[in-house]
């Protein structure tokens, strides 16, 4: 039996636990009572089911394998959508869901001409999105579905790296990728600090090397007043 549960962070406490229907791959909050659960493995009628955070109910919607297995599943900010974002399929073409009804009664929306490279971040309040391959799109929630994200450029640092992990400095405008060299033994990964309005570099981050250690930087984060840069 597959299970999920709701924690409170603050108090540290398990608030509910949940029976899924099957072995979760992603869980994404959707800020409106509900989470959005995928399946890791290819499930018979559907991959995706909602979770009543409140009562423990839990819906399905039968979408016939239009939702692939091991699918991420974020939350765009500010907006009553979920993006999909494919990990085990290529190309990995996007998806996106209205959940304005709270649990997803809707369709996922294939975006066929673009292939995301298994993975996307959210900037500027999620108007742009960056995936794996440096592609930048850019969401438009006023037009028409088949509308909504558009291939707005790419991100032109002369490399051949793939990315591991966006994050952003809102209040100086700034985005900090982490990439992953295999080319260097000993600066083996690195951080690239970029303005976000035309996303070019400022600086290269290189964490604190260990003696005869290969660097692995999965994930870098700014503090909230944007004056240090946590490498984990």
């Amino acid at each position: 039996v597959a299970e999920m549960a709701h924690i409170d962070l603050i108090g540290r406490k398990v608030i509910q636990e949940y029976e899924l229907p099957f072995v979760p791959f992603d869980v994404e909050l959707g800020g409106n009572g509900w989470c959005y659960v995928s399946s890791k493995t290819e499930y018979v009628g559907s991959n995706i089911a909602s979770v009543n955070l409140a009562t423990g109910t839990i819906f399905r919607k039968v979408n016939y394998y239009s939702v692939p297995e091991k699918i991420l599943l974020k939350k765009i900010p500010h907006q009553e959508k979920l993006l999909g974002i494919p990990t085990f399929h290529n190309p990995s073409r996007p998806r996106i869901a209205d959940i304005s009804l709270d649990s997803l009664t809707s369709e996922f929306y294939e975006f066929t001409p673009f292939d995301t490279y298994y993975d996307m971040w959210f900037i500027k309040d999620g108007a742009y999105g960056i995936s794996r391959s440096k592609q930048i799109f850019k969401f438009n929630f006023e037009l028409a579905v088949e509308n909504q994200l558009m291939l707005y450029g790419s991100i032109n640092d002369n490399n051949f790296k793939d990315i591991n992990f966006i994050s952003e400095d809102s209040l100086n405008h700034r985005v900090a990728i982490c990439y992953f060299d295999f080319t260097n033994e000993y600066k083996s990964s690195y951080v690239s600090i970029y303005e976000s309005e035309g996303f070019n570099e400022t600086a290269v981050v290189y964490p604190t090397p260990v003696p005869n250690k290969g660097q692995l930087v999965s994930s870098a984060f700014f503090n909230l007043k944007g004056d240090k840069l946590f490498m984990i």
